[in-house]
Order: structure tokens, then sequence, then C-alpha cells
């Protein structure tokens, strides 16, 4: 069950990721379309230097957003959880060798008794 949970928790980070670097996208490509713009307009000193300075910025903080929500979901918490239920199956096989064992060594001693 942890591991289900784990694993629908990982599935709606890789979505929610996946809407954010939609939108840092669109964001990016504005701000680099409003630096673009500045620059021309400075040219015919319709704009000034401060104002591209501010658009420059804006893109900066932009291209840096995309690249944080570009950064892979953190699947630590299903990996754990994955890793616990190996090792819980893998001591369920070994009580139930172990079992096994007991069990034929009791019909062993119960047929040499005999």
């Amino acid at each position: 069950a942890e591991v289900a949970q784990a694993e629908q928790e990982l599935s709606q980070e890789v979505k929610r990721r996946e809407a954010d670097v939609k939108l840092a996208e669109s964001e990016a490509a504005a701000a680099e379309d409003e630096l673009r713009r500045a620059r021309r307009l400075i040219a015919s000193r319709a704009a000034t230097a401060e104002e591209v300075g501010k658009a420059q910025a804006a893109a900066g903080v932009a291209r840096a957003r995309l690249e944080k929500a570009r950064l892979p979901a953190d699947d630590g918490k299903a990996r754990v959880a994955r890793q616990a239920l190996a090792v819980v199956e893998r001591e369920a096989e070994v009580k139930a060798e172990e079992l096994a064992a007991r069990q034929l060594l009791k019909r062993a001693e119960a047929d040499s008794a005999r």
C-alpha cells in the first residue's frame, strides 16, 4: 500500500512538474519577447536603458524558473518504499525456507522414531 501511495505521489509530482514547465516556457518566451522589443525600441530612443535592464532581469528570472521547473521529480520516497518492500519480501522468503527446513527435519525425526 505504501509503495502504491508513493508511486501515485510521484506520478502527481511528475504531472505538476510538466505543468510547471509549460507555464515557465510560456513566461520565458514572453520575457524574451519583451526584451527583444525593448532592445529594438532603445535604438529608436523609444525605450530607456533602464527598461532594457528590467527586461533583461525579467528574462533572466524567467529562464531560471524554467530551469528549475525542468529539474526531475524527486522519486526518493517511491524508491525507498520499493526497496523496503523488496526487503520484506526477501525476509518472508527466508522465513518460509526456514519453516520448510524445520518441517522437513521434524518429519525426518518422526520417521526415524518409528
